[in-house]
């Protein structure tokens, strides 16, 4: 059992090692560096909220509703999927990895590396289900839009798996971020800017 989770990690660790990421900072980051490049991923979070997805029908309906806040997601949104892919990937890893099921030394740097490498892979999984769940459920795509481009609600749907798709990932990245070159928890950060901007609205 040992051999063969060895096996699978050494064919994994190319594949996962495409996945782009976001480098720790090699030397040491000034406060002022670490506050502005939070403050500018705070911006760009409000307006990826601000953003709504392009060809969405007025009938569509809102998965998570009042919990949305607390997945630090705008609803109809490029961010609209919110920080839950984030959290998903962070529990699975850590039911995996605590109980010593994947066998990996976290104080190794190799093993470190798949590790994150597992998260990436795993955000990206759940980023990608959870887009295809809103668009194929909830999300309808608008009949109007499609007769002015004169194409199928089929490639209208399309359009709005991506632009939540590509959402999601950026929020991915945002908070890695925010992580690595910024102040605290990206985590943190949305979240608490997201459900101080429901009570303020």
């Amino acid at each position: 059992m040992k051999r063969w989770g060895y096996k699978l990690k050494l064919k994994l660790a190319p594949l996962l090692s495409k996945i782009p990421m976001v480098e720790r900072p090699k030397r040491h980051v000034p406060l002022e560096t670490r506050l502005l490049v939070t403050i500018a991923i705070l911006i760009l979070y409000f307006a990826m909220g601000n953003i709504p997805l392009f060809g969405l029908s007025p009938e569509a309906m809102d998965l998570f509703g009042r919990w949305r806040a607390l997945f630090a997601g705008e609803r109809f949104s490029l961010s609209a999927v919110g920080i839950m892919p984030i959290i998903n990937a962070s529990l699975i890893l850590q039911i995996l990895a605590g109980p010593k099921i994947m066998k990996l030394d976290l104080t190794n740097p190799e093993d470190q590396a798949f590790y994150l490498n597992m998260q990436k892979l795993l955000v990206l999984c759940f980023v990608f289900l959870g887009s295809f769940t809103y668009v194929t459920g909830f999300y309808i795509p608008n009949q109007d839009i499609a007769s002015q481009l004169g194409v199928s609600l089929r490639f209208i749907s399309c359009l709005l798996f991506l632009q939540v798709f590509f959402g999601g990932m950026l929020i991915y990245y945002m908070e890695e971020v925010v992580s690595k070159w910024g102040l605290g928890s990206g985590l943190g950060l949305f979240i608490v800017a997201n459900i101080s901007h429901q009570i303020i609205t």
